[in-house]
């Protein structure tokens, strides 16, 4: 807690670093004292000595965090290591390359941080692998944070991996080194799960995508509509590769290998920790498969050296490993979703099971199935709600069949592996591989289709989930000790969560806004008062209705909204919506569109702005937006139309939108420049 505590103050505060290192200096120096003096207890196990403790750790996790500053950087010649097996997209191949050095007149320089970079379609893309050396020419740009409120913040997740730059690369800026790949280097377990993924499009597979993200967490290649059952149906977990797989593969491990050593033999317990590392390895290292990993270790060197340790003890000790190794892991999803599901196993499962459980044994497995699936879920579903903001209804029936089924075909995954050498039997099982994978993709469709499969469209905030998370603490202490204090504190805490979402419902029925909202190759203004939401676009075809979603879906559920209203915006196109303050028209021609909403006029400029239009005087407009493709002369503008604040909006060119920004300045009229700063929020 204190190495987490010490991350997140550094990360608020950014405290200089070697103030940082001064007093980690002076506090270690302290505690390395009482320890050769040997001061007598009283004074070296009080509460000085355990603050001085957390002290060092809390500085620990200071120093070791280090806050990026990346910056647009020029043209130049790079080297970088392909990270990643290239991904294939619409147009281009998304590939990672890691360790970039820089060529400089004193030779070639290493450059902190990995490069997202997209290479244009071309036939050799296609013999690039994970570990080859690439040599590219272009500029490295930053990545852009989130343009829209509550956006996913696409550069704080690259972040989070390590990567600070993009670039885009044509043919002929880049060529691939003939030197082969380090079997040694990082991209090792990422060339070997290539290989294996080789083995298995050879078989021609109906469900080849599938078994690749089942059997070894690569996802590429399965459609939205798969993922989207499996979310709802509650079965999202089994896609990406957890520490329930390296859990199936150890204990697989240690069965057979109970059959060629004594059954008391430690070697029957850490000989497998090789295959478990491996395979880490080769799914890259994500943080659940790295926390199984590291607790299975923890617990099989603590029995074969003859320790007691318990549970809740090795979740502990593993967390702290790996923030040691990377601080950044904390802001990563699968991180948390990992531990609080682990955390609430060790917690509730036993407990949960023995007053359960009936003695018979296929009532007991299914009971088994069902406690583990409360206890995960119990702990994961706040986060996954403020995440994902939706909850699957019938989790616990899909377990019942999705957590076995996924446990079989991970099994028949590594017979098939284990055997690729023979065709005979590795088509054998690569048949078996697909028709399991397909009862296992038709009955999660079956219940992800179910009406009320799932709810979605609910938001928490962070007060939510600690407060959720609280109640649940005090819940489970209620029912391990029956003290009555804890069922007080939890019933406060249900109190207080109740009491924060009716104050949210009541300020957001108050709330009035418009947003002007930055979605590329179009103009989208989102109106909101109360429940009502309003979006009043330029296209309102199904494709841009999902793009328009896809930015402001998260800022819609957590203020509560439904699916807006869709108003296309032309002149042409005269709304009067009076019981939700909506009046949309045009003012003397086609170029300029005027919206009334509530209390306030928006002007869209759509086209060349020409004075003498009007005779009866300036219009006062509480909001313009410039979306034309031809210079604006504002001067002659603000004769006829008076704004209090202008917007240019994303899909104005850059050099007109500069010349406006800069013509505003001048006039004293207030701009923003949502290409430049994003998206604009006028509360009315």
């Amino acid at each position: 807690m204190p190495l987490l505590a010490g991350i997140l103050i550094q990360e608020s505060i950014q405290a200089d670093e070697i103030t940082v290192l001064l007093l980690l200096t002076v506090f270690s120096l302290i505690l390395l004292v009482i320890l050769i003096l040997n001061i007598p207890g009283k004074w070296r196990w009080n509460g000085v000595f355990g603050i001085l403790v957390y002290g060092v750790l809390c500085l620990c996790g200071m120093e070791l965090t280090e806050i990026p500053y990346p910056c647009t950087r020029p043209e130049n010649f790079r080297l970088g290591c392909i990270m990643l097996i290239p991904e294939e997209k619409e147009k281009t191949f998304k590939i990672v390359l890691g360790k970039i050095k820089e060529k400089k007149p004193e030779g070639w320089c290493s450059v902190d941080g990995k490069v997202l970079v997209y290479v244009k379609k071309d036939s050799s893309i296609s013999f690039l692998e994970p570990g080859d050396l690439m040599i590219f020419h272009s500029s490295l740009q930053v990545i852009e944070g989130p343009a829209n409120p509550m956006e996913f913040d696409f550069s704080k997740y690259c972040q989070s991996f390590g990567i600070f730059w993009k670039t885009y690369l044509e043919r002929g800026q880049w060529k691939k080194l003939n030197e082969k790949p380090d079997l040694f280097s990082f991209s090792a377990g990422e060339w070997i799960r290539m290989q294996m993924i080789r083995l298995i499009r050879k078989k021609n597979l109906r469900y080849e995508s599938l078994i690749n993200s089942l059997l070894l967490g690569y996802r590429e290649g399965i459609s939205d509509t798969q993922q989207k059952y499996f979310a709802a149906s509650g079965a999202m977990h089994i896609l990406a590769v957890s520490g329930m797989h390296v859990a199936i593969i150890y204990g697989a491990l240690v069965f057979i290998g109970g059959i060629f050593f004594r059954k008391k033999s430690g070697y029957i317990q850490l000989l497998p920790l090789t295959v478990v590392w491996l395979y880490a390895t080769i799914t890259g290292m994500t943080p659940s498969v790295s926390r199984a990993a590291i607790m299975i270790s923890l617990y099989v060197v603590s029995r074969f050296i003859n320790r007691e340790t318990g549970t809740v003890n090795i979740i502990l000790v593993s967390g702290f490993f790996m923030i040691l190794a990377d601080p950044s892991v904390i802001h990563q999803v699968s991180f948390l979703l990992s531990y609080a599901a682990v955390t609430g196993i060790a917690v509730i499962f036993q407990g949960l099971y023995r007053r359960m459980k009936t003695g018979y044994w296929l009532p007991d497995q299914i009971i088994s199935i069902t406690c583990l699936s409360i206890s995960a879920q119990l702990f994961t579903f706040p986060l996954s709600i403020f995440y994902f903001h939706q909850f699957p209804n019938y989790f616990l029936i899909t377990n019942l069949f999705a957590v076995p089924l996924s446990g079989i075909i991970l099994i028949a995954g590594l017979i098939f592996f284990v055997f690729s050498f023979s065709a005979p039997i590795s088509t054998f099982f690569a048949v078996i591989l697909d028709k399991l994978t397909w009862v296992l993709d038709s009955l999660t469709g079956i219940m992800g289709g179910l009406p009320f499969s799932s709810t979605a469209n609910i938001s928490i905030d962070v007060y939510g989930v600690i407060m959720i998370y609280l109640t649940i603490l005090f819940l489970v202490l209620y029912f391990r000790t029956r003290r009555a204090l804890n069922m007080h504190l939890a019933l406060i805490c249900t109190v207080l969560i109740c009491g924060g979402t009716c104050w949210h419902k009541i300020r957001q029925s108050e709330n009035k806004e418009i947003i002007v909202l930055s979605v590329p190759e179009n103009t989208v203004i989102n109106l909101v008062s109360g429940s009502v939401n309003l979006v009043v676009s330029a296209d309102t075809s199904l494709n841009a209705r999902s793009q328009i979603s896809a930015h402001s879906v998260n800022y819609w559920c957590s203020h509560g909204l439904k699916e807006p209203e869709y108003i296309l915006l032309q002149y042409n196109n005269a709304v009067k919506l009076e019981d939700k303050g909506l009046f949309l028209t045009g003012y003397d021609n086609a170029d300029l569109i005027l919206i009334q909403f509530c209390d306030a006029r928006v002007g869209v400029l759509m086209n060349r702005f020409e004075s003498g239009r009007s005779g009866e005087g300036p219009l006062n407009i509480d909001l313009l937006i410039i979306d034309s493709k031809y210079p604006v002369k504002i001067r002659e503008l603000v004769t006829e139309i008076i704004p209090l604040v202008v917007v240019i909006n994303r899909n104005v060119p850059s050099w007109v939108a500069e010349d406006i920004y800069n013509e505003c300045i001048q006039s004293g009229v207030p701009c923003h420049n949502i290409y430049r700063s994003g998206y604009f929020k006028l509360e009315l």
